[in-house]
């Protein structure tokens, strides 16, 4: 990778976390480049707008997504784990994340929107459909659930996290609204030995969180 692609890439990363924490509407072209220590020509170089930036850094953040995506899928010991660990995984962005990040996305940056609703509705979805699948195989969830319903009404409840008037920032934090729903999820579709197996994890996590 040549030093321009690296620079590229280093940019991308930074605006995007910019966008996460700050807002998207509100970061102009000028607080990217001083973020990043850079002049405006030099990040003109590589994107000719701030639309370009938003859309680009989009792609980055979805194409680092799947990435850790397929760690914590190839790491994870079975399917309680595998949605315990993206349990984590999602909230550790969550607790920087500014809610009104989707809605400003959505209005004013539609083509980047659409981006990440594609990686919602196909990866994300496919990636719950199989772990659904998975924990029905290792006796850990119940038998009787219908992996394709409850892949679809997983990804439908996505964007419940970020409506304002069901859960107004000032009253939720994302991660708290996040843990509860996949709790919910998890006990919901556990067989008793997946809620065994949950429990043992949670009480292993608290007694490491003593022991810290």
């Amino acid at each position: 990778m040549d030093t321009a692609s690296e620079q590229q890439l280093q940019i991308l990363a930074q605006a995007a976390r910019l966008f996460q924490t700050v807002g998207v509407r509100s970061v102009t072209m000028d607080d990217v480049a001083q973020h990043m220590g850079m002049s405006k020509k030099t990040l003109y170089k590589y994107f000719s707008n701030k639309r370009d930036l938003v859309e680009k850094a989009m792609v980055h953040h979805v194409s680092t997504e799947v990435c850790s995506l397929e760690v914590i899928t190839t790491s994870a010991e079975n399917a309680i784990d595998e949605m315990l660990r993206i349990t984590r995984h999602v909230n550790a962005q969550f607790a920087s994340m500014n809610p009104a990040i989707v809605y400003e996305t959505k209005k004013y940056y539609p083509k980047s929107w659409a981006l990440f609703e594609g990686y919602k509705n196909h990866v994300i979805h496919g990636r719950i459909l199989q772990n659904l699948k998975d924990g029905i195989a290792q006796g850990l969830y119940r038998s009787e659930i219908n992996p394709v319903v409850l892949a679809k009404i997983y990804v439908a409840r996505i964007d419940l996290f970020f409506d304002p008037q069901l859960f107004p920032p000032e009253q939720f934090q994302l991660t708290e609204v996040y843990r509860e729903f996949m709790n919910y999820h998890i006990r919901g579709i556990a067989s008793r030995k997946g809620v065994v197996y949950l429990e043992e994890r949670i009480n292993r996590q608290e007694e490491d969180g003593k022991n810290d």
